[in-house]
């Protein structure tokens, strides 16, 4: 299958450089590169340095890639690279208007490495980046980062999002030492042949660093080496007057050449010299020159630590690393080097090799390519493989479900999936007769049914002693009470098989119920007015979330982040789920798979289950520091809304009229959503006390949480960590 794909870039107002030749007066051009349709509209761009005329440079191209980019056929995504950040507001607006997927490209995690680099330094600026950062993030169908260490980033404080490593890359064909020809760089600037050529090419600018190179040339000018500097940027003057001032003999400052001709550069060097200062935000940071040098067996003098040199230098031996900003360890290691000139051979082929296997940018392109059509609807899944291969545990934790386990285990026998299926009962010491019923099972089916004890008798010690009983590649969490779809093992693992990047994969749970309560019950909790946007009660398209109940994992998820936290007797899936995320997995859902479950058939057994779901999120709030999900602050919000507003009516009448505002709005919401959802008119008014039921124990049980966990410092208290469904 084929994909159409054109590019909405930026022509300068003044022709800057060759490419841009007759441009000037034009506001858009239509290019034909190599097949690829490319459409150029205006930006202005000034030589001034303030950031008045920054910002308008910024925001003409977003005024003009929206005004032209409306008017362009349909498309399924949309990529934005950033920075510019700000093109993020044009890249959303098109995303509306043409109805197609945000793809969002992170290059650098700005404003943070201007924040870092003091190049912007007003907070009130800084803080409406950093707005239109999130914004941006959490309005993109998918994220894409340059680096692990941007993905890594992004992942801890997004969550919820997907998030996938497009790594630069090179054109190997391009690139290629054997058919590249020489620049004549060293007639050009009358260098030796026997002097070896340190080569930096790129921006001067303020992140590399770059006085560190013409300070420990000084020192080597006795030595038979050249510096070349070729560029331009905002610190090129800065760095010419330093080699002035120095006297420096060695020190070449080159003047910027064309893509093309940079390739015969790079032919003519030795050694590429690639710096950063020295801040940790750089630890994540690949500069896109090591690929070129490379690619043309040029090995690197590396000042990048961190995942740079990791790949590079300890996996790749593409190079030779030196601290960054320390003239002692760089001058040691240019004269380490000026003595191994096979070293130089040797890693400059390593280098080649290593971004041939790992690098290559049409292999990236591929991938990606590849990653787009399978899991974003482009194809349909009956051309996923079909499931099979991976041996699959079902884990149930129970105590005292006898009349509901015997239904659980048969809908698990009579699964449609090929492969190798197991179900591991883990019983809390039931005093009924579930035991029993387990046994009988355990007899019929030898090998398939297994009753293994918990003495414990909580869910997350039963669950680690599941995990730990099997050894399949695969284990499927589920509650005592509920039952599955015929299809529900296999599209799990169907899904977790087509996708390596996917750590866990639910589905949509269908509330059922044991009488005319747990009927309206099970009714309340499929609105998105009594549970949020909780996508697998609620449904929807196929889609990454922040977690799925009775989900499925991959044993990898296991043997990274570990068994489930016995601390947490409620809501130890969603912590689970949290860490499956933070651990770079991704969770899928799909309304596909199926299950089952029997709902609260009480307001009494309703109320305090989710009395427990607030008290308990908390605790796991407070052991990752973090809101793990918005939807769950709102009750708690509300709840505090209502407390403060008749407080402060004591102070001021103003203060009464906005709460029983505030509560006059959530009413009629609750009835609308109830007379929505109802089949005849006494319905309403049991639903919407289902729906305050909801709320109220919910935000009831988060405050005292909240006073318990965060004011008081204390453990759970015992009542939290009964039953709540007996």
């Amino acid at each position: 299958m084929g994909m159409h794909v054109e590019v909405l870039t930026a022509m300068p107002n003044y022709p800057k450089a060759e490419i841009f030749e007759g441009y000037k007066g034009k506001k858009y051009v239509k290019e034909n590169l190599q097949g690829l349709t490319v459409h150029r509209t205006s930006i202005y761009v000034s030589r001034s340095r303030g950031i008045r005329p920054r910002l308008v440079n910024y925001f003409s191209f977003v005024r003009s890639s929206y005004r032209f980019g409306k008017k362009l056929a349909d498309f399924d995504f949309i990529l934005c690279e950033s920075p510019p950040l700000f093109l993020g507001y044009s890249a959303m607006w098109l995303s509306k208007r043409l109805n197609a997927k945000l793809i969002f490209n992170v290059s650098d995690l700005w404003p943070e490495s201007a924040e870092k680099l003091g190049l912007v330094t007003n907070w009130f600026f800084l803080k409406l980046a950093y707005r239109l950062e999130a914004k941006c993030y959490r309005r993109s169908y998918l994220i894409t980062g340059q680096t692990q260490g941007i993905v890594e980033d992004i992942r801890r404080r997004f969550p919820e999002k997907d998030v996938y490593w497009l790594p630069n890359g090179v054109n190997l064909i391009k690139y290629d030492p054997q058919t590249v020809k020489s620049f004549d760089l060293r007639e050009k600037y009358a260098i030796r042949k026997d002097e070896l050529i340190f080569f930096y090419g790129g921006i001067l600018g303020h992140a590399q660093g770059l006085d560190l190179i013409i300070k420990v040339a000084k020192r080597l000018e006795e030595k038979p080496v050249k510096f070349v500097l070729m560029g331009s940027g905002p610190v090129k003057a800065e760095l010419m007057e330093l080699s002035r001032e120095l006297g420096s003999t060695n020190v070449i400052f080159a003047e910027p050449v064309s893509r093309e001709d940079i390739m015969g550069v790079i032919a003519d060097i030795d050694i590429s010299v690639i710096p950063l200062r020295k801040i940790d935000l750089f630890l994540g940071a690949i500069p896109s020159k090591i690929f070129e040098a490379l690619a043309m067996e040029k090995p690197i003098l590396l000042g990048v630590d961190g995942e740079a040199k990791s790949l590079f230098i300890d996996q790749g031996q593409a190079g030779w690393f030196f601290e960054p900003e320390d003239e002692v360890d760089l001058e040691q290691k240019i004269v380490s080097i000026i003595g191994d000139k096979t070293a130089i051979l040797q890693k400059g082929k390593n280098g080649r090799a290593y971004v041939a296997k790992h690098f290559n940018r049409n292999g990236i392109a591929e991938a990606f390519y590849n990653y787009l059509f399978y899991r974003y609807d482009t194809v349909k899944l009956d051309a996923v493989p079909a499931a099979g291969k991976s041996s699959v545990s079902i884990i149930i934790p129970c105590r005292n479900e006898e009349k509901f386990i015997a239904r659980n285990i048969e809908s698990i026998l009579e699964q449609d999936y090929p492969g190798k299926l197991e179900v591991l009962v883990v019983d809390g010491l039931s005093t009924d007769n579930t035991r029993q019923i387990v046994s009988d099972y355990c007899q019929r089916f030898p090998g398939r049914v297994k009753l293994v004890d918990n003495q414990m008798q909580y869910t997350p010690n039963a669950l680690n002693i599941g995990i730990e009983s099997s050894t399949s590649d695969v284990f499927i969490i589920l509650g005592g009470h509920a039952y599955l779809e015929r299809s529900f093992v296999r599209l799990n693992v169907e899904r977790l098989e087509a996708d390596p990047l996917l750590g866990c994969a639910g589905g949509l749970i269908n509330g059922i119920f044991e009488n005319s309560t747990g009927y309206l019950i099970s009714k309340g909790m499929s609105s998105v007015f009594g549970v949020g946007n909780a996508t697998f009660r609620l449904g929807g398209g196929r889609s990454f979330v922040d977690t799925v109940a009775f989900g499925a994992y991959k044993r990898d998820v296991y043997e990274k982040i570990g068994g489930f936290d016995e601390n947490l007797v409620r809501n130890q899936d969603d912590d689970y789920n949290y860490r499956v995320l933070k651990a770079g997995y991704k969770i899928l859902f799909d309304p596909e798979i199926v299950s089952n479950y029997y709902v609260r058939s009480s307001f009494a057994l309703l109320r305090r289950q989710y009395n427990q779901y607030g008290y308990w999120k908390v605790y796991v709030n407070k052991k990752h520091k973090r809101v793990t999900t918005v939807r769950q602050m709102f009750p708690a919000l509300f709840i505090l809304g209502i407390i403060v507003g008749c407080a402060l009516s004591l102070a001021h009448i103003s203060f009464l009229i906005i709460t029983a505002a505030f509560v006059a709005l959530y009413v009629l919401l609750g009835f609308y959503f109830a007379f929505k959802l109802a089949d005849r008119s006494t319905q309403v008014f049991v639903l919407f006390r289902i729906f305050l039921i909801l709320h109220f124990s919910y935000g009831f049980g988060y405050l005292k949480g909240i006073i318990d966990f965060l004011i008081l410092n204390k453990m759970p208290v015992n009542k939290s960590k009964e039953m709540s469904r007996h």
